[in-house]
């Protein structure tokens, strides 16, 4: 700092010693005026002596504020050059410094630079470092704790990803099997399925065999039927006209000569006489006489066969 021969303003801790004389001064007088002024009240605005002490005690006071503001002022003055000195030094001395300053600084920021590089390659290869051991678990289907995979170690790591790939490995096997049985399942299934259709379409071709056979049978059934009709059409004169003779021959009373015959051919006469008026056989087409003497003649059969 330069130096001049000019005289030099007080010292602050001078002008601060002297205030505090003066006013410490102050203070007893302040005190004694709040003495003095401790009973002044106003009982009745006519009462003119108690206006007029209270007046004066108030312009007592105020007279004392204004000659403390004041000498305030007045002590203050130097304090104020002073600072302005000061100012103006001071910006000078900034004036002189702030290049230096702000050449090192600039210099400063290179390194500044070089750390922030440092601190972003950094971050940047700890980024890529966990994406790294994020893919490397996701490949394996491990687990993925964000937290966990920034702070291990690689050893730790390591150790994380190969039971990773051992527990994703017993799960593609295990996978692997159940796949295997489902395709056996499916396998046998179809093969079973295949195995049913044969059965059925064997069964079905033994049903149109059985049925193609009973067809047959039934056909050859209504043959025989409509024949055996056509034979006991054929017959039917002559059985009606053999039970029209038996019934003669009853009422003639040639019991003994009928007795034996009849007898040893019932199953050729009474029978079939017997299935002609019988509701429940098949139908003969006979007339109503004819039934009438066909059952009369049983009826006879009937008494010569009880009493033969």
């Amino acid at each position: 700092m330069s130096t001049t021969t000019t005289e030099q303003p007080p010292t602050l801790k001078t002008q601060l010693d002297q205030q505090v004389t003066e006013f410490r001064a102050a203070d007893v007088a302040i005190q004694a005026m709040n003495e003095s002024t401790a009973g002044l009240v106003i009982t009745d605005i006519e009462n003119k002596k108690e206006v007029a002490a209270v007046v004066e005690g108030h312009r007592m006071v105020k007279a004392y504020r204004v000659k403390i503001s004041k000498r305030g002022k007045e002590l203050r003055a130097p304090a104020t050059a002073f600072g302005k000195e000061v100012l103006k030094e001071e910006k000078r001395l900034l004036g002189l410094i702030e290049p230096i300053e702000t050449r090192l600084d600039n210099e400063r920021e290179k390194l500044r630079a070089a750390e922030r590089a440092a601190a972003e390659a950094e971050k940047k290869a700890a980024a890529e470092k966990l994406q790294g051991r994020i893919d490397a678990m996701n490949a394996v289907g491990g687990p993925v704790n964000l937290d966990m995979l920034a702070n291990i170690t690689d050893q730790s790591f390591e150790l994380e990803l190969r039971a990773a790939k051992e527990a994703e490995a017993e799960r593609v096997a295990e996978q692997h099997r159940i796949e295997k049985e489902r395709e056996a399942a499916a396998e046998a299934e179809q093969v079973e399925r295949r195995a049913a259709m044969e059965r059925e379409n064997a069964a079905r071709i033994e049903r149109e065999k059985l049925a193609e056979e009973n067809r047959v049978q039934q056909k050859e059934l209504q043959r025989l039927k409509q024949a055996e009709s056509q034979r006991v059409a054929a017959e039917r004169p002559a059985i009606v006209a053999d039970a029209i003779v038996t019934a003669g021959k009853a009422i003639a009373g040639d019991s003994r000569e009928m007795s034996e015959p009849l007898l040893d051919d019932d199953a050729n006469h009474a029978g079939r006489l017997r299935a002609m008026v019988d509701p429940f056989q098949e139908t003969w087409d006979l007339s109503p006489n004819d039934v009438a003497a066909i059952q009369w003649a049983l009826d006879r059969i009937a008494e010569l066969e009880a009493t033969a």
